[in-house]
């Protein structure tokens, strides 16, 4: 019996080593050698996530100042500075002097899956030649980006705006909890938006038994998502809470709220339509006609991208990744220009067409809502 006894202790101490060496080398490997919560919580959580985000009482979550790391699902290059604003790439590590173009939005500006020089804001920096601050952030909607936008701009005092959005930051302000995080949204009442703040708490996220016990090992976590993918995180991605179904109405109404704060900033502004691949304009149709009842300017980049894929089908496919790719982003940052130039609304230009001196902001006639 004492035998059994022993060879029974050698076989589980023999075992629980084994297991200890992989544990302690994956987490080395991972970078999470002293990561104690569970792994899982990355996938439904995002400010627990590979993503450098941190709780903010206005916006929910927002981007970590000071950070420097290629800890991402990219493996990325991701420098933040001061106020979150990340990186074009540049050695310093402070706000850039003006003249400069602040650009909020969501994870197609912040530049998902790409370097810090090659978000479509570097590019634009490039192209222009002026300062461009990159103060887009990962999962935001459309409300989002316009309540970073008013945050941003007395402290950063930007001469120009531009708000970039793809078509499903709508229906994220139709949301009180996306990303696993309180987030500020909007209802309407009386033909007026109405401001909820979010909570500064996580909110709880249950997990079974074997996931909630498993997940802490990084050893079986990787394991499981890479052959179990779909077992493992099944229903544990990151959640949301719809509260209301007016999204593209609140939107309409943020273009009246962005328009009344570019007059009262003196910040002209624009707003930049961004598009996944292959992806129908059917939502932006409608919005373009609320931002230009709201005379902003507007570029919309779809009839462009339409005759690109046209052309050259394997061009236009390398502009996308899920996100867009660091030519994809360049290629925007082009169109942009020229538009920007075209239109006179380069800060230090001459006044043309685009906006007048006061923050005046002037509508585009000269571009109609996207078509197929």
């Amino acid at each position: 019996m004492k035998k059994y006894f022993i060879n029974g202790f050698l076989v589980m101490a023999s075992l629980l080593v084994t297991f200890l060496v992989f544990e302690v080398g994956t987490r080395i490997i991972r970078e999470r050698l002293f990561f104690f919560d569970n792994f899982l919580t990355e996938y439904f959580f995002i400010v627990k996530s590979a993503y450098p985000a941190e709780l903010d009482k206005a916006l929910g979550y927002k981007p970590k100042s000071n950070y420097a790391a290629q800890r991402n699902p990219w493996s990325t290059k991701v420098t933040l500075i001061d106020h979150g604003i990340r990186s074009n790439g540049t050695s310093t590590s402070k706000i850039p002097s003006r003249p400069s173009i602040l650009c909020v939005g969501d994870s197609f500006t912040f530049g998902d899956a790409v370097n810090d020089n090659e978000a479509w804001p570097a590019y634009l920096e490039k192209s222009l030649g002026i300062h461009a601050l990159n103060g887009g952030v990962f999962g935001y909607g459309l409300d989002q980006s316009i309540l970073r936008a008013e945050q941003l701009v007395p402290v950063l005092k930007p001469d120009f705006l531009i708000v970039a959005t793809i078509q499903d930051d709508v229906r994220r302000c139709e949301y009180s909890i996306r990303s696993g995080v309180y987030k500020p949204y909007f209802t309407v009442a009386n033909g007026e938006l109405l401001l909820h703040k979010p909570l500064q708490i996580i909110p709880k996220h249950e997990l079974d038994r074997a996931r909630r016990i498993l997940g802490y090992s990084c050893f079986f976590h990787r394991l499981f998502f890479k052959f179990s993918r779909p077992w493992w995180i099944h229903g544990y991605l990151w959640k949301g809470s719809r509260v209301h179904e007016n999204g593209m109405q609140v939107s309409c109404l943020l273009m009246e709220r962005l328009a009344d704060f570019s007059r009262r900033s003196g910040v002209p502004t624009m707003v930049a339509f961004l598009y996944a691949i292959d992806e129908p304009p059917e939502i932006f149709s409608e919005l373009s006609a609320c931002v230009r009842h709201a005379n902003i300017p507007l570029w919309d980049p779809y009839q462009e991208l339409m005759e690109l894929r046209k052309k050259n089908p394997a061009e236009y496919k390398s502009l996308f990744d899920g996100h867009m790719t660091a030519k994809g982003n360049r290629v925007m940052a082009e169109m942009m220009t020229k538009f920007m130039r075209d239109r006179g609304l380069v800060p230090g230009q001459s006044q043309g067409q685009g906006h007048q001196p006061g923050g005046k902001v002037i509508p585009d006639r000269g571009q109609g809502p996207a078509q197929p």
